[in-house]
Parts: structure tokens; C-alpha cells; sequence
């Protein structure tokens, strides 16, 4: 039993050795002014005493972390003072006293905290208790504050340097422009097509220029006949309006336009979804089409249902295929399924077979197990197609193995891959009419003619395996019979040793894994040998190969039963796990 001595001791013995291991490094006492509400008051007092301490000391990083620690740690504690955990007034207190002597010397560590998009907890409004609109004031006034300091210490150079320090450069350039400091409009042109960083500065700038002077400002600037098409095409986007700033692209010089439609985002449509289509078909002309892509994936939970979102899904995927390197894609699985799901709910009004063409592009970059309806159902009712997926997922069985072992391109063994899985995977047979019924003369035909292509291309077996295959996803005849007769016809036509194996594996692989007590032996591999035996004597008097098919099937499962037999006696004598 754990007594409170024996706790006690534990806490003890463990702050002892955190304030040990604190003091050789001493940047490590901020996580313990984070964790200070959890430790015991004489642990607590160690620490003031500790931190005393090091505010003394020359260690600049290590000053620093404790600062930022103590502010954040202080203003929490006041924040929820309420509450059962919080540190009581005088404690909080004697915390706060320290951050004076631990003030970092440098501007940017004081004042860079203030710059990042997210500062729950500011001296004297909190995130809990406050109002967010004072919140936002309070905020939005000490950033001014800092960067004007800046302003005057060194110019508008030294706050684009100042800028590089903190985590959101563009909050430094909103709190300039509400500075408004004389000639800073003109500068910051010259900066917001220029290195990342300073550009990204420009672009807070100027949207916070936006939101004081509208469009009569921005008209003014846009008028200036010696600014770049580049940096007219920042302000348009910095403008958060792109209805309006469309309509101005009309009025401006196709360089403008240009500029403007090789560089906009997401975030310039400032969630105008009407606007999505025209922006991401505007953004592949200028040729770029993944950007385009990719604006689209983005959107689909909202726009799945609209015909001419899926429309424009089309176009780009389709742009992307025509590009130089084929249908390699920026785009995440996800993104690219969700296109493709949107592609297929829209299939009647595109087109099944472009669809599916689409579906084929991309098989290399969605890989194995990604359903491609409109592709299966391509395969089932296009021969000929089939028969170039089996070019692509076989080898040539005419070719020698010396040839067969030459290095294939990486793309080629990817594309290989796909075909293969798409193949292995498809779903549907062959022969189906519109209900879903099997028509014989539809099967035979398509059949033959796939046969006949497949010989000439030199996938003769490998190509009536997977025809076997196929056909073991056929459905029953009205009567209930399966395998249904004009499978059967088929089989005893062809007298394929391979399109009866590709069949035979089919139907062994559909059925899974067995469930069942470890104890029962082979029951219900009994039951499935008794399901195929009795197909193979139904079928024996007129379709004999068909028969002989099942008939090896059933003997297949009689002998797994034997096998489980002999498993679950071994361990019924505990000699088998």
C-alpha cells in the first residue's frame, strides 16, 4: 500500500531531480514555470528562488524561453484565477515580478509574440473573459505600437527585417499600413512581387489598405501607368473582392490579367463559390493546371452536386493528361478519388466513356483497391479496350526471357501494375445487357472478338485467364442457375486450359477465410465441396469441361476438410496448438 509518506518522498525525489537537471541547462525552467500549478508551494518557491536567480545570469536564449514562459503562464492564471487549479494572487504575483528583470534585449522576442495568428493570451483582456472585439482592438493596437517603433528606429527596411523574425510577416505589414507612414504605398509596391517574404509582408499590407481606403484607393494606384502588370495584379489580389477585380481585368492590360491568374489562390476567392469554376478553368489557361486540379479537389464536399463543377473537374483532369509528362499529379489520393467520385456521380452527363478514359489515366497514381465503376463497366462492354489493359498488365508471352528482363521504365512498371490490379479486380462480367442480365449472344461476341485481338498482341493466355476470371463474377440465369448456360457454351466452345484456371482460381479466391470453432474441423469446407460437386453433376451430362472445372473444386475443398480434420483431432489429444 502506497502511504503519503511514500508519495511524498516519490514528488520529492523527482522535482529534486528536475531542478537539478533545470540548472545545469537552464533553458529547461521554462517547461517548469509551464507545469508550475501541478507542484507542491516548496517546490514552487525552489523555482522562484531558481529563477531569481538566472535573471541575473547572461544566458540570452535561455532568458528569453523563461520570459515568453512566465507571460504566457501569468496571463493564464489570472485569465481562469476562478478556477481550482489556478495559482493564488500573491504567488501569480511574485511570478509576474520576474518578467521585468527577464525582459529579452532583443526588440524581436519581446514584441515578435505579438505577430502570430493565433495570441490567446494578451496582457490585460483575456481569451476567457474578454470580449472579442476588444480582444481584436487591444491586439491590433499593441502590434501598432511595436512596429512604429520599429518605423522610427530605422525605416520601413527595418521593419521588413523585423518582419523575417516572427511567424506571420503579413500581420506586420496590416499593422504598418494602419500606420499609413508617408511614401509606404509606393515602397511596398516596388516590394510585393519580390522575394517571398517581403512579398508576403506587401500582400498584409496592402489588404489592410483595402480595408481603410476601398477601391477609390486601389483605382488610384492602378492608374499609375509605370507600375508593373505584375504588381497592378498583387493589388487586384489583395483586394479580397474578386468579383470586382475580375471586372477591373477588363479594363487593364492582358499582362495584368496574366500575371493575375498565374498567381491566384484559394484564398483570393475569399470563399465566393460561385466564383470557383471560372477561377479554375481561368487558372489551367494560364497553365496550371494542378494548381487548378487542386482548387477544385478542395471544394468538392461543397460542390459535388453541381453539373458544371464536375464539368470543369473533367477538363482539368483531363488538361493534366495532355501536359508533357503524362498524369503524374500534385494531387493527394484523397483529392484525387474525391475528383474522380464527383466524375462518376456526374457520368451520365459526361459521358461513361470519358470517364473512364480519365479513370485509366490516373490508375497508376491511385494504385490497387480504388473503385473505377465506369472503368469496369468499360472493359465489360469494350473488347478491344480490354484487350489493350492486357497488353499493359502482361508480358508478351512471345518474347524471350532475355528480353523479358530488361529494366522497364518506372512508369511503365507502374502503369504495368495498375492494369494488372484493374484486371484482378474487375468486378463485372462480360455480356451484360442494360438490366444486368446476362445476354449470350452479347458474351460470345465480345468474346471472340477479344480473343482475336489478344492473339494478335500476343496475351493469348495470360488474356483468357483473365477473361476466366471475369466470367466467375457472371450473375445466375432468370432460372437461378449459375454458372448460367451461356458461360457454360462459352467454355465448351473455347476449350481454354487457361480461361478454366483463370475461372477456377476466380471462384476459389471469392470465397474468404473460414470462421468457426478451432475444434470443428472441416465442416464447412464439406458443405462448399458439396455446393460444387453438385453444380459439376448438374452440368456433367451437357457441358463436360465446365463440370470437370467444379468437379476439381469439390475435391480441392473434400481435401482442406481432411486437413481440418486431422487439425482439430491433434488438438482435441493436445498435441497441436
Amino acid at each position: 500500500m502506497v502511504t503519503r509518506g511514500d508519495l511524498y518522498e516519490m514528488v520529492t525525489r523527482v522535482a529534486t531531480l528536475l531542478m537539478a537537471d533545470a540548472a545545469a541547462q537552464p533553458r529547461r525552467y521554462a517547461e517548469l514555470v509551464f507545469r508550475c500549478g501541478n507542484m507542491p508551494p516548496w517546490m514552487r518557491a525552489d523555482l522562484l528562488t531558481a529563477l531569481r536567480r538566472v535573471s541575473r545570469n547572461t544566458d540570452e536564449v535561455a532568458r528569453q524561453a523563461i520570459w515568453a514562459a512566465l507571460r504566457t503562464t501569468v496571463a493564464r492564471h489570472r485569465e481562469f484565477s476562478d478556477t481550482d487549479w489556478a495559482l493564488p494572487p500573491d504567488e501569480i504575483a511574485e511570478f509576474e515580478s520576474l518578467l521585468e528583470s527577464l525582459h529579452p534585449r532583443s526588440f524581436s522576442e519581446s514584441h515578435g509574440w505579438l505577430f502570430d495568428y493565433w495570441v490567446p493570451h494578451l496582457d490585460g483582456v483575456t481569451e476567457r473573459h474578454r470580449d472579442r472585439q476588444e480582444h481584436e482592438t487591444t491586439l491590433a493596437r499593441r502590434r501598432r505600437v511595436a512596429v512604429d517603433e520599429v518605423l522610427q528606429a530605422g525605416g520601413i527596411e527595418s521593419v521588413i527585417e523585423f518582419a523575417a523574425s516572427v511567424k506571420a510577416p503579413s500581420l506586420v505589414g496590416a499593422a504598418l499600413a494602419s500606420i499609413d507612414p508617408e511614401g509606404a504605398d509606393a515602397f511596398m509596391l516596388t516590394v510585393a512581387v519580390g522575394e517571398p517574404l517581403r512579398a508576403d509582408v506587401a500582400r498584409g499590407y496592402f489588404v489592410e489598405r483595402f480595408r481603410s481606403g476601398g477601391w477609390g484607393l486601389f483605382d488610384a494606384l492602378l492608374a499609375d501607368g509605370d507600375l508593373s502588370a505584375a504588381a497592378k495584379a498583387e493589388l487586384l489580389r489583395a483586394s479580397l473582392d474578386p468579383r470586382a477585380a475580375w471586372e477591373k481585368l477588363d479594363c487593364l492590360d492582358p499582362d495584368v490579367g496574366r500575371e493575375y491568374w498565374s498567381q491566384i489562390t484559394e484564398m483570393d476567392l475569399w470563399r465566393n463559390d460561385d466564383l470557383l469554376v471560372q477561377a479554375a478553368r481561368q487558372m489551367a489557361a494560364s497553365g496550371r493546371a494542378d494548381a487548378s486540379a487542386s482548387l477544385l479537389a478542395g471544394s468538392t464536399y461543397r460542390l459535388e452536386a453541381d453539373p458544371e463543377f464536375a464539368k470543369a473537374s473533367a477538363e482539368m483532369l483531363e488538361q493534366r493528361i495532355q501536359q508533357e509528362d503524362g498524369p503524374d499529379t500534385v494531387l493527394t489520393y484523397h483529392s484525387l478519388t474525391s475528383l474522380l467520385g464527383v466524375l462518376n456521380r456526374h457520368a451520365g452527363a459526361l459521358g461513361e466513356q470519358r470517364v473512364a478514359l480519365i479513370e485509366w489515366a490516373y490508375l497508376p497514381a491511385l494504385g490497387w483497391g480504388t473503385e473505377t465503376p465506369c472503368l469496369h463497366q468499360i472493359l465489360a462492354e469494350d473488347p478491344d479496350f480490354f484487350a489493350e489493359v492486357a497488353k499493359i498488365a502482361y508480358i508478351d508471352e512471345r518474347v524471350d526471357k532475355e528480353a523479358r528482363d530488361i529494366e522497364a521504365d518506372d512508369r511503365d512498371v507502374k502503369r504495368s501494375s495498375a492494369a494488372y490490379g484493374l484486371l484482378d479486380e474487375w468486378p463485372r462480367s462480360p455480356g451484360l445487357d442494360a438490366d444486368g442480365n446476362l445476354d449470350p449472344n452479347v458474351l460470345h461476341d465480345w468474346v471472340t472478338r477479344a480473343r482475336t485481338r489478344l492473339t494478335e498482341i500476343g496475351r493469348t493466355r495470360s488474356g483468357d485467364m483473365a477473361i476466366g476470371a471475369a466470367l466467375a463474377a457472371s450473375p445466375t440465369d432468370p432460372a437461378g442457375q449459375w454458372p448460367a448456360p451461356a458461360v457454360c457454351d462459352v467454355i465448351e466452345e473455347l476449350a481454354s486450359d487457361a480461361l478454366e484456371r483463370g475461372l477456377s482460381t476466380a471462384v476459389f479466391n471469392s470465397r474468404r477465410g473460414t470462421w468457426g470453432s478451432i475444434w470443428e474441423g472441416g465442416e464447412q469446407e464439406r458443405e462448399v465441396a458439396n455446393k460444387y460437386r453438385q453444380i459439376s453433376d448438374r452440368l456433367e451430362a451437357k457441358w463436360h469441361r465446365t463440370a470437370m472445372i467444379f468437379s476439381r473444386l469439390a475435391s480441392r475443398y473434400e481435401q482442406y476438410a481432411l486437413t481440418r480434420d486431422e487439425e482439430a483431432e491433434a488438438r482435441q489429444r493436445g498435441i497441436a496448438l
